[in-house]
């Protein structure tokens, strides 16, 4: 049965033009490892230095924002596999590249997050340069150990503002899923 299963994922897989899917625990290591592979087939590519750029940074923002919430909620990722996995899934399509991610979270972290994103998709180009150098200057580190710059710097980045969606998994916690198109 899993022979088929493998078959079947790898179909779709290839028609839906994703090159790189991962889904598990996001250690450091890990994510180093996937981003080195990710480098590895952008440079084969014929995309320009700077679209690579994009797609690599918005792949570290990703994975590091699911491992730094892990880490803030004192989840570890290979012991409570029920909440401490994430999925980073990069599709090219004719040379539009997309990243998505996704990770179970808190119900109660849901409307700060929607909040943050949709007010980042609010702004203008100049905006979101204006509030990235702010937030550089204020460099108040927050709970999940970043800065805050993620999202910005990932709205920067994209083509389109930043997608994002929730599926309820139980009472306390919903799928989180993000997507970011370049």
């Amino acid at each position: 049965m899993r022979d088929a299963l493998l078959f079947d994922l790898t179909n779709t897989l290839k028609r839906e033009n994703l090159l790189l899917t991962f889904c598990g625990p996001f250690s450091q290591g890990i994510i180093e490892e996937i981003g080195t592979a990710l480098q590895g087939y952008l440079a084969a590519g014929e995309n320009p230095p700077s679209h690579n750029s994009s797609v690599f940074s918005i792949f570290i923002e990703q994975t590091q924002n699911i491992r730094n919430y892990f880490r803030s909620r004192r989840i570890d990722e290979f012991t409570d596999p029920q909440h401490g996995y994430g999925i980073v899934v990069i599709g090219n399509d004719s040379g539009r590249f997309s990243i998505s991610s996704g990770n179970l979270i808190s119900n109660d972290d849901l409307p700060a997050l929607a909040d943050r994103i949709r007010t980042i998709n609010a702004l203008t180009r100049e905006e979101l340069q204006d509030l990235y150098k702010q937030t550089l200057r204020n460099k108040r580190m927050n709970e999940g150990g970043g800065a805050g710059l993620g999202f910005i710097e990932m709205a920067r980045r994209a083509s389109q503002p930043l997608e994002f969606a929730t599926r309820a998994v139980d009472a306390g916690h919903s799928f989180f899923t993000l997507h970011v198109v370049i």
